[in-house]
């Protein structure tokens, strides 16, 4: 993406396993929130086999985050200062948090 104010920030990660698609992360750019937003979150909300899906924003140290519990539903959250959001993917684990995901971008994680 090339917008002139949104730091590049565009990414996306996908992990599959023998069951499917299971974490699914994006970048979000202020000239495109609400397509990212709304579009997107309920096409990735579509695939079943999805647990996780993680929204960064590119303007501002900020992240949101959607995990699909063991009932199928939805929790949202933000990604907060401090806070790690736990991934588990069959036999992959994984943390990440906010400096983990600004690193390098020039944003200060408060």
């Amino acid at each position: 993406m090339n917008h002139a104010q949104d730091l590049d920030l565009s990414f996306e990660i996908v992990v599959r396993d023998d069951v499917g698609k299971r974490v699914m992360t994006s970048s979000r750019v202020p000239s495109t929130s609400a397509v990212d937003t709304l579009e997107k979150l309920q096409g990735y909300r579509a695939i079943q086999s999805l647990r996780y899906y993680l929204m960064v924003d590119s303007g501002r140290v900020a992240a949101a985050y959607s995990v699909r519990g063991a009932d199928g539903q939805w929790l949202e959250a933000s990604l907060d200062p401090g806070e790690q959001l736990d991934i588990e993917c069959g036999a992959l684990r994984a943390s990440l948090n906010l400096t983990d995901l600004y690193e390098e971008t020039g944003l200060t994680v408060a």
